[in-house]
Formats: structure tokens, C-alpha cells, sequence
């Protein structure tokens, strides 16, 4: 999407967050690199997600393969 460390990803993820997260994470994802920025970009949408719709964050983390055991699934 844009050069890394310019610090735009995050603000466009930060704000997309604020009214999609499950997209907003979808997308960094898909577009951008593993690395610290993707960390970092899935980070923040994971708190903004948790801050307006903690119950939603919580199914979303849960449909994870990473996070299915701490869900009580295996």
C-alpha cells in the first residue's frame, strides 16, 4: 500500500479500524508484508476492535487457527 515506516499504513488502518475492523484486518492481511508494520497495523485494529465491540473482537479471535484453544477448541 505505501512504503514502509512512513507511518501512513497505520493511520489508514487506525481509521478503518474505527469503522470496520473485520475488514481492516482482512486487508493487512493481504496487503501488507509480515514483519513489524503488519504486526504493529493488526495490533492496533485488534485494540480499536476490543474498545467498540469487545464481543465481536473476541468471536474474530476465536475463529483464529492461532487463538482456537485459548476459546475453549482444539
Amino acid at each position: 500500500l505505501t512504503a514502509p515506516n512512513t507511518g501512513l499504513p497505520e493511520a489508514i488502518f487506525q481509521r478503518w479500524a474505527m469503522t470496520d475492523p473485520a475488514t481492516a484486518a482482512a486487508q493487512a492481511l493481504t496487503h501488507l508484508a509480515p514483519g513489524r508494520q503488519r504486526d504493529s497495523v493488526l495490533q492496533m485494529v485488534a485494540n480499536t476492535w476490543l474498545q467498540s465491540d469487545p464481543a465481536a473482537a473476541r468471536r474474530a479471535a476465536c475463529r483464529s487457527a492461532r487463538t482456537s484453544a485459548r476459546c475453549g477448541r482444539t
